[in-house]
């Protein structure tokens, strides 16, 4: 809870390159079985647990992070690293989610968010005109 948002932020882009080294470990797993790798309510989230669960001060941190705009390239650095390890349908959770104390879950924070102010949203976007048209 001493981090800055921005620190936070960091965190989650390293955080990605050892969450696709297991995804890859259970894709080999799965191959074994002859079964598709997906991914169910996939993508970042950041809340406090334990005695933090209820720390306002930690959850506003937390929202800060999942605001700033460098938000953008986190999910679409994940996004590209689900791709590069052979991952299959990747389910992001959820379209639309108020931020607060329990989590802030959705690529927007209500259903009448301009996109520009979503970086998360903005993330997938610029992935998926990265690679609409690829196999």
């Amino acid at each position: 809870q001493n981090m800055t948002a921005v620190a936070i932020l960091a965190e989650c882009a390293q955080d990605i390159v050892p969450a696709m080294a297991f995804s890859a470990q259970q894709r080999a797993l799965a191959q074994t079985r002859n079964l598709a790798t997906i991914a169910f309510e996939a993508g970042q989230h950041m809340v406090g647990y334990g005695s933090a669960s209820s720390n306002y001060r930690l959850a506003d941190k937390l929202i800060e992070a999942n605001r700033l705009p460098g938000m953008r390239q986190v999910y679409d650095q994940f996004l590209t690293e689900w791709r590069r390890i052979g991952g299959g349908i990747c389910c992001l959770y959820n379209t639309s989610n108020q931020y607060g104390l329990y989590g802030s879950w959705g690529l927007f924070e209500h259903s009448l968010q301009s996109f520009w102010d979503a970086p998360r949203y903005l993330g997938v976007i610029d992935y998926t005109i990265r690679n609409w048209n690829l196999p």
